[in-house]
């Protein structure tokens, strides 16, 4: 197994251990919670691996076949293209996904009323094919000659992405140090919050939110979490517009 892998299956368990009280409470969990971010987690951990493999060796090997492996860039830059500049346009790319015409595909994502690491996978269907981090990944590791690196950052970020979804209370001493630029738990509840989901965008860093404005950490926590939607898990997953 790749040791980026690796990294991130153990901060899987890690979260998973340390939060099983609140992901096996059946009153915050139905059966229905468990099928949607069961089938969000089917996509995200095949469908999307197998696009981008489609997407890698059919498309862009037939539209530019030379450029495989071509760019070669010191590792640590490769590590803060991941984890910097593509978080700075999921920024971007989630705040648009927040608009009116965007927003019913990415609304089932916010009908969590209790944010917990398996939250972290739910979207439609077609979600991903929205997301910077498809595209952007895929070509990056496409064009490098060494992606190990690159690969390292993206590792990295979806252990953030499992971080931040988990809802565990962020000491005191992390708060101060790493909540300095990092969006915690506490951020990304209220990104979740029922009357204020309209900030916290960013995902790895909170830079992002404090230059543009949209950055919000009071000293509580948000309480009442989860749009309130009407419609099928089949109009959840397949047809999202349709909810209410």
């Amino acid at each position: 197994m790749d040791l980026s892998l690796a990294l991130l299956f153990f901060c899987f368990l890690v979260l998973a251990a340390s939060t099983w009280r609140q992901w096996t409470d059946p009153e915050k969990r139905n059966r229905e919670s468990w099928w949607i971010d069961g089938a969000g987690l089917l996509i995200q951990g095949l469908g999307v691996p197998l696009l981008r493999v489609g997407v890698s060796a059919v498309i862009l090997r037939s539209l530019w076949p030379a450029a495989a492996g071509q760019v070669e860039i010191p590792g640590a830059t490769a590590f803060l293209l991941s984890f910097t500049l593509i978080d700075y346009l999921y920024y971007w790319n989630h705040r648009g996904l927040h608009n009116a015409g965007l927003w019913p595909l990415h609304r089932v994502h916010h009908t969590t009323e209790s944010l917990d690491l398996w939250a972290s996978s739910r979207n439609s269907v077609w979600t991903p094919l929205l997301l910077v981090y498809l595209w952007s990944q895929t070509a990056i590791v496409f064009l490098l000659k060494d992606p190990s690196w690159f690969l390292w950052g993206v590792a990295a970020s979806n252990a953030l992405d499992l971080w931040r979804h988990s809802s565990v209370r962020t000491p005191a001493f992390v708060r101060k140090t790493l909540g300095a630029f990092l969006i915690l738990p506490e951020d990304h509840e209220w990104h979740h919050s029922r009357d204020r989901h309209g900030v916290n965008f960013g995902a790895n860093l909170n830079l992002w939110d404090r230059w543009h404005g949209s950055f919000h950490r009071p000293p509580g926590r948000a309480e009442a979490l989860g749009v309130i939607t009407k419609g099928s898990l089949s109009d959840r997953l397949w047809r999202p517009w349709r909810l209410r």
